[in-house]
C-alpha cells in the first residue's frame, strides 16, 4: 500500500482526498459540492427560516 495518492501521485490522507487533490475531476467534484451546499444555505436563509432568516444574504460564489 502506497501512501501516495493513485491519481496524482502526491501524499495521500484525508484533507488530501477532501480538498487538494489537483486532478480536475475530483477539484470539480469538490466545487460542485460546495455550490450545492451554498445554494442550499441561500435557499433556506430567502424562505425566512429562523430569526434573521430573510434579512442575510451574501452571493458571490455559485454564479453559474
Amino acid at each position: 500500500m502506497s501512501a501516495c495518492c493513485p491519481v496524482c501521485g502526491e501524499t495521500d490522507n484525508i484533507n488530501h482526498i477532501d480538498l487538494r487533490c489537483p486532478n480536475s475531476t475530483l477539484s470539480g467534484m469538490h466545487t460542485s459540492r460546495h455550490h450545492v451546499a451554498l445554494r442550499f444555505c441561500i435557499k433556506t436563509l430567502c424562505q425566512g427560516k429562523g430569526k434573521y432568516g430573510s434579512s442575510l444574504i451574501g452571493k458571490d460564489a455559485c454564479q453559474n
